[in-house]
C-alpha cells in the first residue's frame, strides 16, 4: 500500500503550490511560444451607404477565418477585450444593378481573405476564409401610403344591420426598401371577431407589420369604426315586369312577394315603385320555370329577397 507523506506545515505546503503554479505557468508560456492554426471569427460591419439607402437582405454577423500564428498572437487575438471587426468599404466594390432597382454588391471569397488579412493583426497569417462569397443588396428607402384592410367578420344580431364599417386612417405611411413597397397592395389589420352586434363600435386595433426587419408603419394601430341600426321586417307584394323582348311569355303568376329589412323611421316611404321584379330566362335550370331577379330596391332597404324566386311559364301561341 501507498502511503502519502503530509506535509508537516502550512510553510511547507505554501512553498510547494508556488513551485506547482510557478511549473504550470512556465509550461504555459512555453506552450504559448509554440505555433498553432485555429478558426478564429471576426465582426463585419458596413460602411460607407449612401444617405436615403438601406441593406435589404441578410448578411453574416460574423466572418469566420483560419489563422496561424503563435500562441501569445491568437491568445490575444481571441480576449474580449481586442475586439476583431472587419469593415466591408462599399465604395471598394462596383455593384451589380438590377431591374428593380437594387444595386448587389458580390464579395467573393479571395477579396473577402485580402480584408481579413489587411485588418487582422500583421503578426497572425491569414491561411482562409470559411466563406465564398458574401452578398450585399442595396436599395432606396422610400415612404409610401398603403391603404388599410380589415381582416376578421363582422355580424349583427337578427333585425340589424351593419351599416358601415370605417377605418381611420384609411391608409398609413410605410417607411421601407422600394422594392418589398413594390409587393404591398395593402396592409391588414390582425385579425378580429365581432358577433351578433347591437350597438356602434369604435375602438383602437392593431395593423400587421408585414416585414418587421424593414418597414415601419406610421401609425402602428388605427380606429375601426361599426355603424349598427335597427331595422324592422317588411313585406311588399310587388308586379313582375315582362321586358319588351318577353312580351310573349305567360306566367303562372304576375306577383311576387319582397321581404327585407328596413329603418323603422323609413316604413312609411316604402311603396311599389320602390321595387322592380323582372323575369331572367339565361338563368333558369329547369325548362319549366323561369328565374326571377330584383332589378330595382330602395338603397335603405337591406336583405332583401324573392318569394318565390322561381314561377312557372309558357309561351303564348
Amino acid at each position: 500500500m501507498i502511503k502519502l507523506k503530509l506535509f508537516k506545515n502550512k510553510k511547507e505546503a505554501g512553498i510547494f503550490l508556488i513551485f506547482l503554479m510557478l511549473s504550470a505557468f512556465y509550461w504555459f508560456l512555453n506552450a504559448l511560444d509554440n505555433q498553432y492554426t485555429t478558426e478564429e471569427r471576426a465582426e463585419i460591419t458596413i460602411e460607407n451607404i449612401d444617405s436615403g439607402l438601406v441593406v435589404v437582405n441578410d448578411i453574416p454577423e460574423e466572418i469566420l477565418f483560419k489563422a496561424k500564428g503563435s500562441g501569445f498572437d491568437l491568445f490575444a487575438l481571441s480576449l474580449p477585450f481586442n475586439s476583431t471587426v472587419v469593415k466591408i468599404n462599399l465604395q471598394d466594390f462596383e455593384p451589380k444593378k438590377q431591374k428593380n432597382g437594387t444595386a448587389v454588391y458580390n464579395i467573393l471569397k479571395q477579396e473577402l481573405k485580402e480584408l481579413v488579412k489587411n485588418q487582422i493583426s500583421s503578426s497572425v497569417e491569414i491561411i482562409d476564409v470559411l466563406q465564398d462569397t458574401i452578398t450585399i443588396i442595396i436599395d432606396k428607402q422610400v415612404t409610401k401610403k398603403i391603404p388599410v384592410q380589415f381582416s376578421g367578420e363582422i355580424s349583427s344580431e337578427e333585425n340589424y344591420i351593419v351599416e358601415a364599417v370605417k377605418l381611420i386612417p384609411d391608409s398609413v405611411e410605410v417607411t421601407a426598401p422600394n422594392s418589398l413597397l413594390d409587393t404591398l397592395k395593402f396592409i391588414q389589420t390582425k385579425k378580429y371577431l365581432y358577433e351578433k352586434l347591437d350597438e356602434p363600435v369604435s375602438e383602437t386595433i392593431d395593423l400587421i407589420n408585414p416585414n418587421e426587419q424593414f418597414c415601419i408603419l406610421n401609425p402602428e394601430e388605427i380606429t375601426l369604426e361599426i355603424n349598427v341600426a335597427e331595422f324592422v321586417p317588411f313585406e311588399m307584394q310587388v308586379n313582375i315586369s315582362l321586358p319588351g323582348n318577353m312580351q310573349s311569355v305567360r306566367l303562372a303568376q304576375t306577383t311576387v312577394t319582397v321581404k327585407g329589412l328596413i329603418p323603422e323611421d323609413k316604413k312609411e316611404l316604402l311603396t311599389e315603385k320602390e321595387f322592380k321584379v323582372i323575369p331572367d330566362l339565361t338563368k333558369s335550370d329547369n325548362p319549366d320555370e323561369i328565374q326571377l331577379i330584383l332589378k330595382k330596391c330602395p338603397d335603405f332597404a337591406k336583405k332583401c329577397k324573392l318569394i318565390p324566386e322561381k314561377v312557372l311559364y309558357n309561351f303564348e301561341r
